[in-house]
């Protein structure tokens, strides 16, 4: 996980940093990334990256991160403006979705990732990311309509 240092950096800073990680995954496979690598394309030192993160897990995990809260951000505001209705936002939204899962950037890291991640990794990294899967599970259930339904469902299901 990247360090609280990292989280209170300003925003042009912090997306600096993120472009360069993202910038270094297009390039070169995960595992001959180094940190010198990201420091460099970052104009920062090593020092400062490891004030920032740990380690090249870190620092990807930041990245990806940053782009799950900005989908999902895209996708609540969205449904707000469609009253809470989930399933019209999704069907307005499709072509925004399939081309965010298709950007050649977000392809190559992807790629990237996928071919060298091992297990350690996945499970690492499905550790840190399911503080945030808590948060958007109970937008879901309180902001859409279909989350609400599944709610009261549930709720008479142990009522009675």
């Amino acid at each position: 996980m990247p360090t609280e240092r990292f989280e209170k950096l300003k925003s042009k800073k912090k997306q600096l940093i993120l472009d360069s990680i993202q910038d270094c995954l297009e390039k070169k496979d995960i595992n001959s990334l180094s940190v010198k690598d990201i420091a460099d394309e970052a104009e920062i030192s090593r020092g400062t990256f490891y004030t920032y993160f740990s380690d090249i897990k870190d620092c990807v995990f930041a990245l990806i991160v940053f782009y799950l809260n900005k989908f999902f951000e895209a996708l609540k505001a969205a449904t707000k403006s469609n009253n809470g209705d989930f399933l019209n936002t999704i069907k307005e939204e499709y072509n925004v979705i399939m081309d965010f899962l298709s950007n050649e950037k977000s392809i190559a890291i992807t790629k990237n990732l996928g071919s060298t991640m091992n297990i350690k990794m996945a499970v690492d990294y499905y550790n840190g990311l399911k503080k945030h899967s808590s948060d958007i599970y109970n937008w879901f259930l309180n902001e859409t309509n279909i989350g609400q339904k599944i709610s009261i469902k549930c709720f008479h299901y142990y009522l009675f």
